[in-house]
């Protein structure tokens, strides 16, 4: 699964939580957030969404990903993107 600036509209906990179920353990999740910062923020203001901050790895991870990777986008191209995160489905115990 790959998303890119669009768990910022929808309900995030409850998103990821449903997408967790088409994933088979070992499945990955590519998500690239917008960034909690100024420039996000006015992205996000124009475009009518939220940024998540930090609080999307928790939510990952509280649905049974584990955090693989992060990839670091460069800062001055993009005002509204940050970085990836490349997340690994998990095998529930």
């Amino acid at each position: 699964i790959v998303t890119a600036g669009v768990l910022e509209y929808v309900p995030l906990e409850k998103t990821v939580r449903n997408l967790s179920r088409f994933l088979i353990p070992g499945g990955y999740f590519f998500n690239s957030p917008v960034r909690d910062t100024i420039w996000g923020g006015l992205v996000c203001k124009f475009f009518a969404c939220k940024p998540h901050g930090n609080r999307n790895v928790q939510v990952f991870e509280e649905n049974g990903f584990r955090l693989e990777k992060v990839i670091e986008v460069p800062k001055n191209p993009s005002a509204s993107f940050k970085e990836a995160h490349l997340f690994k489905k998990t095998e529930r115990t």
